[in-house]
């Protein structure tokens, strides 16, 4: 799931006007160049029907942003929630 999220937040083009390449999971290294997001699946549940447990799974995934000013941070965000 993590490669998916990956590949449709780098593939987002608003949002790569804003970080550029700058999307990392879970934690960044040190001294990382800013505007930049961290993406994480926070929790992952497989869906239940009524003959047992289905292909899906529910994730719940949790996007940071981090910048230099909020406007910035913001913008961001708004892109992540837009895709």
């Amino acid at each position: 799931i993590e490669e998916a999220i990956y590949q449709t937040l780098e593939a987002d083009a608003p949002l790569s006007a804003l970080i550029g390449n700058r999307l990392y999971p879970d934690v960044p290294t040190e001294n990382r160049q800013v505007p930049f997001a961290v993406y994480r699946v926070t929790s992952s549940e497989p869906q239940l029907h009524t003959q047992g447990v289905s292909s899906l799974t529910r994730c719940t995934v949790e996007v940071d942003s981090f910048a230099i000013n909020k406007a910035t941070v913001s913008s961001v965000q708004a892109a992540v929630r837009n895709r």
